[in-house]
């Protein structure tokens, strides 16, 4: 049976709302899965077109519930915008929809919180090292690095 020339797009259309059916996905995150499963860009601009006038392709919308998620979830900011970067949002966006997100977002109580939970697993260590601990997970959960020094100095006679 020979190839139709809507094949190609129906099948890029298919993978595109599995991936969607798992969670939400920016343009450029769409665009690199197909790009990677060897379509043409004439079709992923064709297949991203439609996925946008179904508003099922909204860059704005995916930041917007990254943000929320994340923050929900404990992430620092500095997390927050090196994910949505790496998922192609543009700068203008990042910081339009974190102002947005974070006007009653309380870094330092967050971050606090966060070493108070996870300190029990370290009460028998120096503290020098118990510091250390703290510090590199405040940092991989996208703290700055300031913030992170600040609540480790808090913890130094425990």
């Amino acid at each position: 049976m020979p190839k139709t020339i809507d094949e190609p797009f129906s099948k890029a259309k298919q993978t595109c709302f599995r991936l969607l059916k798992i969670r939400p996905r920016s343009r450029q995150e769409l665009q690199e899965r197909l790009t990677q499963k060897n379509y043409s860009p004439e079709v992923i601009a064709k297949v991203v077109a439609v996925l946008t006038g179904l508003k099922l392709i909204d860059d704005r919308r995916f930041a917007h519930d990254w943000v929320s998620w994340r923050l929900t979830n404990s992430y620092g900011k500095h997390r927050i915008i090196a994910e949505l970067k790496q998922k192609g949002i543009n700068d203008t966006l990042i910081t339009e929809t974190l102002n947005n997100a974070l006007t009653d977002y309380n870094e330092e109580r967050i971050a606090r919180d966060l070493a108070k939970k996870r300190i029990h697993r370290y009460h028998n260590l120096e503290t020098s090292t118990l510091q250390r601990r703290i510090y590199g997970f405040l940092i991989r959960k996208g703290f700055s690095q300031t913030m992170a020094l600040k609540i480790v100095h808090s913890y130094d006679n425990k």
